[in-house]
């Protein structure tokens, strides 16, 4: 779990993907409201389509959590190394931290999840 740190204003949150390795990645992304379970957003994704979407504003965005629910592929077989991220940016600067998905293949679709909670910087 990586909380990611932003200025609670007016500013749109954007989510991008980045892939720093060969693999197909594909994603869904969810913010809810951990008080009640309610989702706010939801999209999804792979590596070679939309990388890019607009969570909504900051300052509604304090406590609500973020995950991404990740599937990897390697059509090249088991045992190379993956790694992707999901990066928030607030005003194009990049928020702290950066939600990374990071291993080792195998013979299958590899799952992987990352939770996050939106705090005040």
């Amino acid at each position: 779990m990586a909380d990611i740190k932003i200025i609670p204003n007016n500013e749109d949150l954007i989510l991008n993907f980045n892939f720093n390795s060969p693999q197909q990645f594909f994603y869904n992304v969810a913010v809810i409201n951990k008080n009640n379970d309610q989702q706010i957003f939801h999209a999804s994704g792979k590596w070679d389509g939309t990388k890019t979407f607009t969570l909504g504003k900051a300052k509604d965005m304090v406590g609500l959590g973020l995950i991404i629910y990740w599937a990897v592929i390697d059509p090249a077989g088991a045992g190379n190394n993956f790694e992707a991220e999901a990066v928030v940016t607030q005003n194009n600067l990049e928020c702290l931290e950066h939600q990374v998905c990071k291993g080792i293949t195998n013979d299958n679709s590899f799952p992987f999840v990352n939770t996050g909670t939106f705090i005040t910087k």
